[in-house]
């Protein structure tokens, strides 16, 4: 599937420039949303992929070289909304841009399996580094920090701050509950689910 898709040769300035278009790709319904990033990412040297869930595995993406000059992203939709989805892709996307020259091939585990099963001290760093990159990217910590101080998680004011940010509202949700802000069941409308039948 990876080999059918037309890219160009990676160009990081490219890929760094079109990470605002690929955040606010969260802002999009999951039925329309593969084509766009298929192509962002196809413009700046990334084949961009959907795969089943891998049975019996924690697997939520994978980043890996094809060739020197293409790269790929793999996500399987394991858990299937928005938060999960988007965290796991742009936390690939840290592995091709932050560490390309340690690596040819990363598979992650579920996100809240990273800690316990890796066990190289300099991969544990990667993933730290990764999330962090992720995380910040799709919110950037300043802004989180200015209105979590004003303590009002309502979906109002949750859609009213993913709206400034040009995010989806279900990023936020997913973020706040990370945080310990939100219950796992509050918020949870906010999401949206994809399915793997879009990915066809």
């Amino acid at each position: 599937m990876a080999a059918e898709l037309d890219v160009m040769q990676f160009d990081e300035k490219r890929l760094r420039s079109c990470l605002g278009s690929l955040r606010e790709q969260t802002r999009k319904k999951p039925d329309d949303v593969i084509p766009s990033v298929q192509s962002i990412c196809a413009s700046a040297g990334i084949a961009m992929v959907w795969v089943p869930q891998l049975s019996h595995t924690g697997i939520s993406g994978c980043a890996r070289w094809l060739t020197e000059k293409k790269a790929l992203i793999a996500l399987t939709l394991r858990y299937g909304t928005d938060d999960q989805v988007w965290f796991t892709f742009f936390h690939e996307v840290a592995h091709i841009l932050l560490h390309r020259k340690r690596h040819e091939f990363i598979l992650d585990n579920a996100v809240e399996d990273l800690g316990d099963r890796v066990v190289d001290p300099e991969m544990q760093s990667e993933e730290e580094e990764a999330n962090r990159f992720a995380a910040d990217t799709l919110i950037p910590p300043d802004a989180l920090s200015v209105f979590v101080k004003q303590n009002e998680f309502t979906n109002e004011s949750i859609k009213q701050f993913a709206d400034n940010l040009s995010i989806g509202p279900g990023i936020l949700v997913g973020r706040l509950q990370r945080e310990g802000l939100l219950k796992h069941f509050q918020g949870n409308k906010l999401k949206q689910r994809f399915d793997w039948r879009i990915a066809h």
